[in-house]
């Protein structure tokens, strides 16, 4: 609706080949104006930290705008929200950033050889979880004077997985915080 169109979203009907190549085109001509574009190119969120098979849509487009791909990893957000739910639980988040991969002077014919290259980057920028990696937890939530209280559940341990999702399992949302607001503004 209007909050993607004034965000310079483009919606993809995945339901009509057709329509759906022509929002390719029309975020190609976004990207050639100069505006970037964030994309999950395995369409749906993994259950496991093993990458998916990636669509093509958004290596077209970067192919026909010949815009060079940033390949971004993203781990540890999936425990954030769990399928099906509307409640956003705190976790740690790892970004990591590759290469860019040129698509200047490629043509559409090469977009198998471009997926391959990212998924070769980002399994190279992947981190491996491993259990002496030292991890803890820190939430926050409503105050005192409508301010944040931001406490330290968990100091920072080695295989603190499972005590990690007993405390998120115990937390109980309780109120909306000054970033509420600033996130509903945005």
């Amino acid at each position: 609706g209007l909050v993607m169109e004034t965000g310079g979203f483009v919606p993809v009907d995945r339901g009509s080949r057709e329509a759906a190549l022509s929002s390719i085109d029309v975020a190609a001509e976004s990207i050639r104006q100069g505006n970037s574009f964030l994309i999950f190119p395995e369409g749906t969120r993994s259950k496991t930290d093993q990458l998916l098979p990636f669509k093509k849509g958004g290596f077209i487009m970067a192919i026909k705008a010949q815009a060079p791909i940033l390949p971004v990893a993203i781990t540890g957000g999936r425990a954030a929200m769990r399928k099906g739910s509307a409640i956003v639980r705190p976790v740690t988040v790892s970004i990591r950033v590759g290469t860019p991969i040129a698509t200047r002077g490629r043509t559409l014919d090469d977009r198998d050889a471009v997926i391959d290259e990212v998924r070769a980057a980002l399994a190279r920028v992947l981190p491996s979880v491993t259990s002496h990696r030292r991890v803890g937890l820190i939430t926050y939530g409503p105050g005192p004077y409508n301010q944040c209280n931001v406490r330290l559940n968990l100091k920072p341990m080695p295989n603190a997985a499972d005590p990690i999702m007993q405390e998120v399992n115990r937390i109980t949302p309780a109120g909306k915080t000054p970033l509420t607001a600033a996130v509903e503004q945005a």
